[in-house]
Parts: structure tokens; sequence; C-alpha cells
């Protein structure tokens, strides 16, 4: 059975090597978990099974009230492609809707075409690609949902 709650802070740890294993280099460390912890609250989310932490997402506010950024969806490896990351975005979703952002913004590699896929059917549009977003080589699909 799979459980979607905040964490707790003594799982942050947890989080973060999680975040090392799905995103590599674009991780996120140990710290940036701490604070995220902080400042998010419940836009700060796991999914949990048997005790584990098989995923995350995480959303942050934008300096424009009512808009936010999904800075992060991240299921462990084993966990793809069972509805983990779907359950994780809407909840995700449906928290940020409740905490005043009606609208959203994301990135995703135009390469991860699962991905893409996956926020199309959640509502989430094309808006522009960014060339180089994260450096030389590094483009991003910026999406949004309204």
């Amino acid at each position: 059975m799979i459980t979607i709650r905040r964490p707790c802070l003594d799982e942050i740890a947890a989080l973060a090597l999680l975040d090392k294993e799905v995103f590599g280099r674009h991780s996120y460390s140990v710290s940036s978990f701490r604070q995220f912890f902080d400042l998010a609250g419940n836009l700060l989310a796991i999914a949990t099974s048997d005790g584990s932490i098989i995923g995350y997402s995480l959303i942050l506010p934008a300096a424009a009230g009512s808009e936010g950024w999904f800075m992060a969806l991240g299921v462990h490896e084993d966990h793809r492609r069972t509805g983990v990351g779907r359950a994780l975005a809407s909840a995700a979703i449906e928290q940020a809707k409740r905490s005043g952002l009606h609208a959203l913004r994301l990135t995703a590699e135009p390469e991860n075409l699962a991905a893409i896929s996956l926020y199309k059917s959640l509502g989430f549009e094309d808006e522009e690609l960014v060339r180089e977003y994260f450096g030389p080589g590094e483009d991003r699909l910026v999406m949004c949902l309204n």
C-alpha cells in the first residue's frame, strides 16, 4: 500500500538520497531539502511503501502570489510506471490549489517523453522550449497548468 504524506524531519537524508538516485547531478543536497521542509510545508510530499520512501513531489510558490513551480517529481526506479508518479503529482496539484496556487509551471527534459506525457495527461501544456536552461546542452521544456 502506498501512502502520500508530508515527510518527517528525520526522513530528510533518505529523501535527499532518493533524489540523488533519480536526478543524479541535478539533485538537491540534504541542506536544500532541510530548507524545503521549512519553506514548502505541505507542498513537499513523499510516497512511502512498506516504510520506505519511493517517491516525492515538491512545489514552491513563485514571487507572483498565485503561481507556483513544480520543482520536482521523483520516483524510485523500481516503482516507475506503477501509478506512484501520477498519485504524487495529482496530490501535489490539489495541495497547491488548496494553498492558493492557481497556476503551476515546471520544466522537463525535452527527451523525457514519459514525464511529458504524464504532465500533459494532468493538464499541463507546453509553454516554451528554453535552450540551455541549466547551461550548455541542458535544454528544458517549460510547461504550465492554469
